[in-house]
Parts: C-alpha cells; structure tokens; sequence
C-alpha cells in the first residue's frame, strides 16, 4: 500500500520553530504551531502543533473523565486487544506506519444513563514491533471485552506512555474586546501555546457553538438540535422529549430551524424561543408529523436572544476565507472553511498526496459503478440530494477495514452529463445497474488532475 505520511511529515516540518500569533492559537516554548495560508488568497488554517521535545504531531483532547487537556500524539488509532482480557494493547498496523506514537479513546468508566456517554480519557501509546494474530478483542460500549470479527492481522504492539509526558493546557476565555460580545474560547498550555477551541458569549458567561446554514450564523448556549416541527395550523411548534422518574426530561429554552437549502442542505437557520404549551387536543389536530412521546410548545421568534457570527467569505486572491464558520462542522457539512473563486466551490483544507490543498466540501464519494458493459470507466451513484455536486472522488487504496483507509491517496473527478445506463461489477460480471429508487442516477466522470485545487502553504 502507498503511503505519503513521509513527505507530508517534511512539509510539516518546513519552516518549524517559527512563532505563529494568530486567531486560531500560537506557539509556546515547546510546542510549534502547525499553521497554512493559501499560495493565492487570503485566510489563515491552523491544524494541530509540533512537539519539538518528542519529535511528533499533536493536538489538544479534551478527557470528560477529568476534565483535562493534553496535546496527545496524533494520528488517534483504534484499540485492539490480543486476549480475551483486553490486555495486550495492539492497534492495525497501516494507522501506526510511519509513526512513533499514536494515541487512542479509553473507556473510564459506565455510562451515567439518561442519555450521557460514558466517562472517557485519552491514553498514547509508542509504537512497537509487528505481529500478526488471527483473533482479537475490542471494548465494547458496555465495556466488556469482545471479540471482533476477525478482519486485522497485521497489528503492531504498543505500550502505554505516561501522561506527563505531554503537554497539559487548561481551558480559560481571552480578554474581552471592547464592548464585543463573542470572544475567543481557549485552552493555555502550560508551555505558554494557545488553541482555539471555540466562541464564548460574554453575555451569557459561557461557550457557545454555531449552527451553520447560509446566511449569519447564531452560536447557541447548550442546545443541541432541539426539533422543530411543521404543523397543519400553518405554524411552527418545538417537540420536547418526555421524560421518566429516573431521567427527567429537560425542556430546551431555544430551538433553532434551517430553511431548506440548495442540494439537499440547510439554508438560513432562525432561533424560536418556547412559548405556551400545547394541549393534546390542539397537539393532534395541528401536529402533521408524528412524533414518539412527548409534548409540545408553540414558538415565537427569538432572533435577539443569541449572538450571530458572520458567514461571508472576505479577502482578496483566489482563496477566500469565509469569517465566522465554526471549522468543527464545515468537515460533516457541505460547507466549507474557503471559497474558491476560480471554481467557484466552497473548500476545506486537507492533504492530497502529501500536498496541503483546499479539496471540494461538497464532493461525494464515488461507488463502484461505470459507464461502459466492460466496468472500466467508473462513474458516480447520484440522488437528488448529491445531482449538484460538481466533483467526486475514489480512494485508491485501502486496507483490511475501513480504518486503515488513506485518505490522501484520492483521485478527483468532475461529474459530468447524466447516463442513461450504467453498469456495476458483480460476482456475476458486469451487469446493468438499476436504480434503487426514481430519484437515483448515475453520471459520467472525468478525471482532473491534482493542481486543479488551490495549494496552502506552511505558514
């Protein structure tokens, strides 16, 4: 399997030791600000820091079960076990090729219930020795010990390191601007670094996370995605969960609804705030989409009751960095941190083939279907909800489970005209395909090379 891990740890390394003191965080005595500004544009990205006393990339976790903040060793592996214990830590080998150290998510303890996760810290781990196993065992989310379904074998040891070892950071806001509302939630390290972990709304004394649509984006205190729901009498009304003794319910006091947007995403996103309850009798007659157990409120606007960040892309050159989206949401969005003037796309930064490029937020992955009665010229699975995208993309190589994908190794196409049959390999050979609903089609693809994408630069 090709790997780019190395060139990519060289570009990284380019221009190291350098202070960076800008929005997204800054360098401390030890760790190195990993930091990327587009060749052409204008926007800064910031992705993770250097450990120069270890020699590895890192980034700040956040452990629920202490409440602390260590920048651990990237890449984040996935745990496996050789004995039924769940003793003998292992992990695939393909995630830790190239690296020293990697660390993992562990379980400390059960879930609370009521809906809460379970209590969990994040350990490192150095790199050991290959091995190979045909069974192995993994933590289930109950916490026991079981067997996987066997599709590792080629593993690598690994040895827990001491949390010591790493830089800690405490989480703290900055200074208040002026009469601003929103400032700039962040976690200190000890060695003086800083990362941006997010918005804090001085108002409401307490961070606050955005809700991206189009338009301005309101950043809400502890809301998580509270329903809206359409109803017959021509309103709105917000759905509450209901609750148990044991778990009692927890009425949000703000709801948040996006407009349809264009290819199936969301479009301009307002705020409710809960008015009068509805009665059962009012609840069936005007509620169109049936809900499991709960009650009902009516809303009215509450636009005044957040802070709203901008969403407009702004500078100068091909790259333009769009101000105000959260980047935690752009990755599992179709929006994106940049927009590309010269495609006219919304990007995000990531690597391609050892190269920091901005890659199309809203390319879709291809399967494996083709153009041709001979499946050798692929094409890409569409629905209504994905016919606008304008570029796809196919992983080159993987290895045994989806973990050990590389996601560099990618080839992009442009998705072009609409065909009227298309074809997918089957034990059977290759067979016309046919589409699993009305809405579903295919679409030729024409390879681009990768200098089609803008290109960062170390900063």
């Amino acid at each position: 399997m090709r790997r780019h891990v190395s060139s990519l740890a060289l570009l990284l390394c380019a221009g190291c030791f350098n202070a960076h003191p800008i929005d997204e965080g800054s360098s401390g005595t030890r760790l190195e600000l990993i930091a990327w500004e587009p060749e052409d544009g204008t926007g800064i990205h910031a992705t993770s820091f250097f450990d120069r006393e270890l020699g590895v990339e890192c980034r700040y976790s956040a452990e629920t079960a202490t409440g602390r903040y260590r920048c651990r060793p990237r890449p984040m592996t996935q745990l496996l076990f050789l004995d039924s214990g769940c003793r003998e830590t292992v992990t695939p080998s393909c995630l830790a090729e190239a690296h020293a150290m990697v660390s993992a998510w562990r379980r400390a303890g059960p879930s609370p219930g009521c809906g809460v996760p379970a209590p969990h810290y994040v350990a490192s781990y150095r790199v050991g020795e290959s091995v190979t196993a045909a069974r192995t065992w993994r933590l289930g989310i109950d916490g026991a010990c079981e067997e996987t379904d066997g599709s590792f074998t080629d593993l690598v040891r690994l040895s827990e390191l001491p949390d010591e070892m790493f830089v800690a950071a405490e989480e703290s806001v900055r200074p208040r601007d002026d009469d601003e509302r929103l400032g700039d939630w962040i976690v200190t390290g000890e060695d003086g670094s800083e990362w941006r972990l997010g918005d804090y709304d001085h108002e409401l004394g307490a961070a606050c996370f955005g809700v991206l649509g189009t338009g301005p984006i309101p950043c809400i205190v502890g809301v998580s995605s509270p329903r809206v729901v359409s109803g017959s009498c021509g309103e709105l009304y917000g759905w509450i969960a209901s609750g148990t003794s044991e778990c009692p319910a927890r009425p949000p006091t703000l709801f948040h609804r996006a407009d349809d947007g264009s290819c199936g995403g969301p479009g301009e996103v307002h705020v409710f705030r809960a008015s009068a309850p509805l009665s059962a009798d009012e609840a069936e007659a005007c509620i169109a989409e049936p809900r499991p157990p709960g009650s009902y409120v009516t809303l009215n606007p509450a636009d005044d009751a957040v802070a709203w960040l901008p969403n407009e892309a702004r500078g100068t050159g091909r790259l333009r960095a769009f101000a105000g989206r959260p980047s935690s949401v752009t990755y599992l969005s179709r929006f994106g941190l940049y927009l590309d003037t010269e495609l006219n796309i919304e990007c995000n930064p990531d690597a391609l083939h050892g190269v920091m490029r901005c890659l199309p937020s809203a390319a879709v992955g291809t399967s494996y279907l083709y153009e041709d009665p001979g499946c050798t010229l692929p094409a890409v699975y569409l629905h209504e909800e994905t016919g606008c995208s304008r570029f796809a993309y196919a992983l080159q190589d993987e290895d045994d489970g989806d973990t050990c994908t590389d996601y560099q190794a990618r080839q992009y196409y442009r998705v072009g005209s609409r065909l009227e049959r298309a074809y997918e390999a089957s034990s059977g050979g290759c067979e016309e395909w046919v589409p699993p609903s009305p809405e579903a089609y295919a679409a030729r693809l024409e390879a681009v090379p990768d200098e089609t994408f803008a290109r960062f630069r170390r900063r």
